[in-house]
């Protein structure tokens, strides 16, 4: 509840949609299913917005 440490990198919205972005470039994946919680949702659908084609079915 506000009490975890915070890692020493960028923390906006903007920065948090580059890691995942950068993960699923480093795997290769193509498509993927995404199921989020909290941030994870608004991430998720972001991801979808920007790349459709890479939206699981």
């Amino acid at each position: 509840m506000g009490r975890c440490g915070k890692p020493d990198i960028a923390c906006s919205f903007d920065d948090h949609v580059r890691y995942p972005d950068a993960w699923f470039d480093a795997l290769g994946l193509a498509e993927a299913v995404l199921i989020g919680q909290d941030w994870g949702d608004a991430l998720a659908f972001d991801r979808a917005a920007r790349l459709p084609e890479a939206a699981g079915r």
